[in-house]
């Protein structure tokens, strides 16, 4: 993460979004979201299915996480600190003056950050 994009680097592929399309920050578990697909969470691009929320990016390493929504495609990633990224991005994507979503929908018992 920099000042104006979040990148996030897998095996096969990569994903960068700029930090002004960020509508909702979440901390979620992967365990929650119940990824399916063919390959299952580490598929070629990442890219899985959940019955919680649809089609999201996956990168990720454990289960704890944050789900960023940002264009038609949400992401998911899994930092060492997960609750010091939520904030750290939510700082940054303030900076841009965007306005995060308060009352988005939870994803298992995790609380939105807003």
């Amino acid at each position: 993460m920099d000042a104006e994009t979040l990148s996030a680097r897998r095996l096969f592929g990569s994903r960068r979004v700029r930090l002004e399309e960020v509508r909702r920050i979440e901390l979620a578990n992967l365990r929650d979201l119940g990824p399916i697909g063919v390959i299952g969470t580490w598929g070629w691009r990442g890219r899985v299915w959940s019955p919680v929320i649809g089609t999201f990016d996956c990168i990720h390493t454990v289960s704890p996480g944050v789900l960023v929504s940002v264009g038609a495609v949400p992401m998911f990633l899994s930092p060492t600190d997960p609750k010091g990224f939520a904030r750290e991005l939510s700082r940054r994507a303030r900076s841009w003056g965007v306005e995060l979503e308060p009352d988005a929908p939870k994803v298992g018992d995790r609380p939105v950050l807003a």
